[in-house]
């Protein structure tokens, strides 16, 4: 379908009734889409091209618990200017020359999907709230992040010019929080540091460290559901989540067994799984992924997941 308007889109909104409304792959370019309800919109695909989605909210919708998903979107110069797009999967996306000012990007997912890396060249991000949000090879030159919160930002092989660099100050961010900008050179990984293991305890309420060797016997073959934690060492949000994983593991003890993967080390495993961006938490039943939490999020989140699927 192209050359939607305003109104058929508002109309898409209002039969979802509260839910999530469908507009995946719908041609928006240029709409004014403010004012609109689209809370955990599946948007994967559309062409939202210059529209206008100033202090929208596209964060998590309140029955479905789901944030909102533009993977492989077409924002390019989009306005978003306080927008609110905390948690949504923004994995291909292409946000050349888009105006994020002020925009709350908090634990957004940023990543490549696939080969389509996320396209952020020319945007405006000053003052944005992108903490915690997965970076992952994203193309930055000549973003503008003056202002911009960047704490614990996962920012590996992500593309930065000189001047995207100064304009967000990236030194002293990554001095106080060590996101990772390998390929700047700006926060360099350890070459000999050994990886912290995960813990690994005889009582169930200890996570478990899962393997390529033992994931088939340990996840997939398993008569509980399995919670698996996707991590690196490197990763400041996975750090952050260690103790809430460690928390589910002692309150779900005997129901849901409860464990880690490290991605660099049982490479196979996390290409099985796609593992783009991490942490990514994956909950898996009878063998089948049954829920998949990307980013770094509160315990409540986690548990929501779990309770869904527990008897």
């Amino acid at each position: 379908m192209a050359g939607m308007t305003r109104k058929e889109v508002a109309s898409i909104i209002a039969q979802a009734d509260g839910g999530i409304p469908y507009l995946a792959g719908l041609d928006l370019s240029g709409l004014d889409l403010t004012g609109l309800d689209l809370r955990g919109a599946h948007l994967a695909g559309a062409n939202l091209a210059g529209a206008n989605l100033s202090r929208v909210d596209l964060s998590r919708n309140r029955q479905t618990e789901s944030a909102a998903i533009l993977v492989r979107v077409n924002l390019a110069g989009a306005r978003l200017a306080g927008a609110k797009l905390a948690g949504v999967n923004l994995a291909g996306a292409d946000l050349t020359g888009a105006d994020l000012s002020e925009a709350d990007l908090a634990n957004v997912n940023l990543a490549p999907d696939g080969a389509e890396r996320a396209k952020l060249a020319g945007a405006n991000l000053t003052g944005a709230d992108l903490r915690g949000a997965n970076l992952t090879s994203a193309d930055l030159r000549g973003a503008d992040l003056a202002g911009a919160r960047m704490e614990d930002a996962i920012l590996y092989k992500a593309e930065l010019d000189d001047a995207t660099r100064a304009s967000a100050r990236l030194a002293a961010v990554l001095v106080a929080a060590c996101a990772i900008l390998l390929s700047a050179g700006a926060c360099d990984r350890p070459a000999e540091s050994p990886r912290p293991a995960p813990p690994v305890a005889p009582a169930a309420a200890h996570p478990k460290e899962f393997t390529d060797a033992n994931f088939a016997a340990e996840v997939l073959k398993s008569d509980q559901p399995v919670l698996v934690d996707f991590w690196a060492a490197w990763c400041p949000p996975c750090r952050q989540l260690a103790p809430v994983i460690d928390a589910l593991a002692k309150d779900y003890g005997g129901k849901v067994k409860v464990g880690k993967l490290n991605v660099d080390s049982e490479k196979k495993t996390a290409r099985t799984y796609e593992i783009q961006g991490i942490p990514a938490v994956f909950l898996f039943k009878d063998g089948k992924v049954v829920d998949q939490i990307i980013g770094l999020h509160p315990k409540s989140r986690y548990q929501d997941a779990i309770q869904r699927h527990v008897r």
